[in-house]
């Protein structure tokens, strides 16, 4: 990139940065790549039109945009002063009707497919087909990145205007446009503080994504057929106008009775009452003066929250959802991304599975024509972009309302959409036949056997950006690859791509090293994948390694720096898996290693006592670091064995400068020594429960089902429903299980209340979501500090502080804590 040849560079909106994203992680995918088909009839000079396309990319600077990613702290968009179209002719007039639209068919498949260089415009081309003497075929493709369906019309008008001007011999000057630049400008001055507490209170309570229907495996429809299908559907014309009438009649849109609609059936499908989708808005802001003629992308798909109340009126129901859409327009401008990270939705589940799109641009496409030439367009058609959500619902206004049903065959199959489809138009008609209808007589329109199947989406699509894709060099790393690859969901698996940027969690870990024990012969500790998170450096650890690996109670999450190392002391259940991404988010020189629990490999039994965990686990710290001062961290259960530690330690003698505390109360002397008479099957039904909020998979676990079972039977209870949803796979054993349930039934925070008083500073942090601890700031740790308390509040519950997106700000602030006992021994020196 020749910097003479730059106009100007600055930041991608947020929609502009999601879409960068997914599209790097799956290329040659078709993902957000737009085409428009229109027919041409008439005399077309095809030097004149040419000419006019390259006039349009002369006057619009995102035609000249490309896109800077790779060394940047943060991706960047770029406009060139020229930039040339890319434009291909074609001649079929010589071909049959049905060979020219299979040759077409095939045609827009490959072009789709054909790769935009992100980093070189122009990110649109253009191919003319003749297929008669006076009849052209107009592909014009272009990547998402660039413009919404709001442009079309605008940019088509543009292209005629100068069409005709050209084609008598003269030229044309248009008012120019607000370049897209402004918008970024404006989105600068935006209060992203106040959007971020909008959302945070409109999704407060909302966990995980709504599903589309009854839960089940993959489908495999892909063997035969492409991988996104589309199913079409129109309302007839009566019905159409009808519907017109009764919307005006309440004060409503088409689009706020569609939207309804969907509510409406999701909640049917899921069983929820309340529900989750996507929708689109323009997301041009009034207040930007000459926003409704500027060229760029706008557009912004935004989580619709409704909640279904069954003892309602359709329409005043309906009213209700145009309300809350009326105060939601003051923060259109929010990404998902931007969205996503302020829900409580885990980073590793999407927001929502579908999306809802309701065309409403300026022009009708249809009307456009040169009218004082002899060549017109005809049959506009456009196919949006294929998106990363597993249903699209295109809604096309018109006399007969027109319904598209975009749909990913990875997550329904075809008579899954079908049914969509057909409950849709039943709704419809149903309001049109009796427009008085409550929520009840409408959903009971759906009979229960026909509930589409979903497949739910059980690992996050990867979002770093790879410089290089590097395959596998031997037969162990094609092997380590596939079982990846089939773990995660993600494929082509690289040697050098990391477990955990891939959607890898604790739950996922167990069923990867399940398939290697069961595959390659490899009984593997969980621990090992912060050693071996890519499929080279686990084939290195494999090759190297005896039958099986020697388990230890320390794992060296990030062994790397000069620091002192930050040790760590897990939750309940004693897993350290899910606090890679806690210390993936602190300085890349901070050692940190967590302690695990012993008695996870189903083999040794577990301590039952906090002091005996404090003692084993200060025996294997001092391999690492045989004096203090020591820097300390626990979560939940894990904040009762690091204070433990420190006292310990602090009788020994020694020092500890930093003591953690992560989302734990306090603990009670009232509750010492009472033994709970608690059954296996209560310890399984909070394990499972544990697991559903991780994971967002419903195991449907009960208790009275449980409590008829044998021990072993209990267990087996269990694993049947871990395998369903694949956390667990089919093969594996009740070892691992096992140890799970021994170590979550040892780990009992009410069996623990210290001796001593701590004599040194306590820095304890607070899940903001989280109200089960009670009003006192400390959460009761006070009383055992002869030092203030230091408290700190961090985004999320008590479970989401330590996972995306809420784990970076527990990170920064941890980090803080960190500096500060750096900065506090530098002065002391």
């Amino acid at each position: 990139m020749n910097k003479k040849d730059i106009e100007a560079i600055y930041p991608l909106s947020p929609s502009q940065q999601g879409l960068l994203c997914e599209t790097l992680s799956a290329p040659s995918s078709g993902l957000h790549i737009e085409q428009t088909t229109i027919t041409l009839k008439g005399n077309l000079h095809l030097a004149f039109f040419k000419r006019a396309w390259q006039r349009v990319v002369e006057r619009h600077s995102i035609f000249r945009t490309g896109f800077i990613w790779k060394k940047q702290d943060r991706p960047l968009q770029f406009v060139q002063k020229s930039a040339v179209i890319p434009f291909e002719f074609f001649c079929w007039r010589n071909l049959h009707s049905t060979q020219q639209q299979e040759k077409l068919q095939l045609f827009l498949n490959e072009n789709r497919c054909r790769s935009f260089n992100l980093a070189k415009p122009s990110l649109m081309r253009l191919a003319v087909f003749q297929i008669e003497d006076d009849v052209y075929q107009l592909v014009w493709t272009q990547h998402h990145i660039l413009t919404d369906g709001w442009c079309l019309p605008l940019i088509l008008k543009e292209v005629m205007a100068f069409y005709e001007a050209f084609s008598v011999g003269k030229d044309l000057s248009l008012t120019a446009s607000r370049p897209y630049r402004d918008y970024i400008t404006w989105l600068k001055r935006q209060d992203m503080l106040q959007a971020q507490l909008y959302w945070q209170k409109t999704l407060q309570g909302f966990t995980k994504p709504t599903p589309l229907g009854v839960t089940t495996q993959a489908s495999n429809l892909l063997d035969k057929y492409e991988r996104y299908g589309k199913e079409q559907a129109y309302l007839s014309t009566s019905a159409t106008t009808t519907l017109q009438t009764l919307v005006k009649q309440n004060r409503l849109s088409l689009n706020n009775l569609i939207q309804g609609l969907w509510a409406l059936l999701l909640s049917r499908y899921s069983g929820d009452s309340d529900v989750v989708f996507g929708t689109t808005v323009s997301g041009r802001p009034p207040t930007l003066e000459g926003v409704e003629s500027m060229i760029g992308l706008f557009i912004n798909t935004l989580p619709m929250r409704v909640k279904v109340d069954t003892n309602e009126l359709l329409w005043s129901w309906l009213k209700n959802i145009q309300i809350e859409q009326i105060e939601q327009r003051d923060y259109e401008y929010c990404s998902t991304g931007q969205i996503h990270q302020w829900s409580q939705v885990p980073g590793s589940l999407p927001l929502y599975e579908s999306i809802l799109v309701f065309e409403n641009y300026p022009d009708d496409l249809s009307t456009l024509q040169l009218s004082s030439l002899s060549v017109d367009m005809q049959n506009t058609f456009s196919k949006g972009a294929q998106t990363k959500y597993a249903l699209t619902i295109m809604v096309i206004p018109g006399s007969q309302m027109e319904f598209e049903f975009v749909y990913d065959r990875h997550r329904l199959d075809d008579s899954s959409v079908k049914l969509i489809k057909e409950h849709f138009i039943t709704l419809l008609n149903s309001i049109v036949a009796l427009p008085d209808r409550d929520i009840v007589q409408l959903k009971e329109q759906i009979p229960a056997n026909q509930i589409p199947q979903f497949s739910p989406l059980q690992r996050r699509v990867q979002e770093h950006l790879k410089d290089s894709f590097a395959l596998p060099r031997d037969t162990l790393e094609l092997q380590i690859a596939e079982i990846w690859e089939e773990v995660l969901d993600v494929r082509p698996v690289g040697i050098k791509d990391n477990f955990f940027d891939l959607g890898g969690h604790s739950l996922l870990a167990i069923r990867l090293m399940s398939k290697i024990q069961q595959n390659l012969g490899k009984d593997l500790p969980l621990a090992t994948l912060f050693a071996g998170s890519t499929v080279e450096e686990l084939a290195s650890i494999i090759r190297s390694s005896t039958d099986s690996l020697e388990w230890s109670p320390l794992v060296a999450i990030q062994p790397h720096g000069d620091k002192r190392p930050f040790f760590f002391m897990p939750g309940g259940g004693g897993n350290v898996i899910y606090l890679y991404h806690l210390a993936r988010k602190l300085p890349t020189d901070q050692p940190f290693y967590g302690l695990q629990a012993r008695g996870l490999d189903g083999e040794q039994a577990p301590d039952t006592e906090i002091e005996a965990i404090a003692a084993y686990n200060i025996e294997a710290i001092k391999t690492i670091q045989p004096q203090g001062p020591y820097l300390f961290g626990g979560h939940s259960f894990g904040s009762y064995v690091a204070f433990e530690m420190a006292l310990q330690l602090q009788r020994q003698g020694e020092e500890v400068d930093l003591l953690a505390l992560i989302d734990s109360p306090a603990p009670n002397s009232d509750l010492k020594g009472i033994k709970h008479d608690v059954d296996d099957a209560t310890y399984l039904v909070g394990l499972a429960s544990n697991i559903e909020r991780f994971s967002g998979c419903n195991l449907s676990v009960s208790y009275e089902d449980l409590k008829q079972l044998q021990p072993e039977d209990q267990l087996n209870y269990l694993l049947e429903r871990l395998q369903k949803v694949n956390i667990f796979p089919a093969e594996a054993k009740l070892k691992q299980l096992r140890g799970f349930l021994q170590v979550f039934k040892a780990n009992d925070p009410t069996q623990y209340f210290p001796q001593s008083i701590y004599p040194q500073q306590i820095t304890v942090f607070r899940a903001l979501d989280n109200n089960e601890f009670g009003d006192e700031l400390d959460i009761g740790w006070q009383k055992f500090s002869s030092t203030p308390v230091e408290t700190h509040f961090v985004p999320g519950d008590h479970i989401s502080i330590m996972t995306e997106p809420h784990v970076k700000s527990l990170a920064q602030q941890l980090k803080a804590c960190l500096e500060g006992v750096l900065t506090r021994e530098t002065r002391s020196t």
